[in-house]
């Protein structure tokens, strides 16, 4: 979103610049003069940089001692935003970050990607590209968060539900709600509190509206 990139933007620039495997530019500041990397700005934040699996993707899931409490608070936060007279575009970008904020909770984080349910792939391999894939999309949870009569109980409980996948399998993908774009991709499930395979199928089933 523009003012999130504007965000990041801003503190970007009181801080040093910190870029991957270059040890000499650790901490060396910002120039006066330096727009020159403006234009390759989404190249320096989280949701555009890489992530590989290593060894601790095979550690087994702990849901957060504070998950219920920071859902919770999600909740109160959708109930009043919902029920906030403003425009709608500005109403769906805070409503889809706090959509994120559910994933986040359970330690799904931007930079952990330690969510419970896992590929076997990303699981066996260290070195892969890995990516998350949301099972119930967010727009088709903002499109009820945003409808008359929005069950946020149940929104919560479905935004929580991710896969952490490689990133050639969550190209491969279908692009529907649910768990059985896993199985038509033919991409194996963990639950990763006991290291079980699961039926995504039954597990998630297909979104439907009460």
């Amino acid at each position: 979103m523009k003012w999130r990139s504007q965000l990041r933007f801003v503190v970007l620039m009181e801080l040093p610049l910190r870029l991957p495997d270059h040890d000499d530019l650790l901490h060396r500041p910002l120039p006066a003069q330096g727009i020159w990397w403006l234009s390759k700005w989404p190249e320096f934040t989280l949701n555009n940089m890489p992530f590989l699996s290593g060894p601790r993707h095979g550690d087994r899931y702990v849901p957060p001692s504070d998950l219920l409490q920071r859902f919770a608070d999600i909740k109160l936060a959708l109930g009043a935003l919902v029920a906030l007279p403003i425009g709608a575009a500005l109403k769906k970008d805070l409503l889809d970050e706090l959509l994120w904020q559910v994933t986040f909770a359970t330690g799904n984080t931007q930079s952990k990607f330690m969510g419970r349910y896992r590929s076997a792939k990303m699981v066996a391999a260290a070195g892969l590209k890995i990516e998350r894939d949301h099972v119930y999309r967010r727009k088709t949870l903002l499109q009820e968060l945003l409808g008359p009569t929005p069950s946020l109980d149940r929104i919560i409980a479905r935004a929580q539900c991710c896969v952490v996948l490689s990133a050639d399998e969550h190209r491969s993908v279908s692009d529907i709600d649910g768990g059985r774009k896993y199985s038509l991709a033919g991409i194996t499930v963990y639950d990763m509190c006991d290291h079980t395979e699961v039926d995504p199928e039954a597990l998630w089933p297909a979104y439907e509206l009460e």
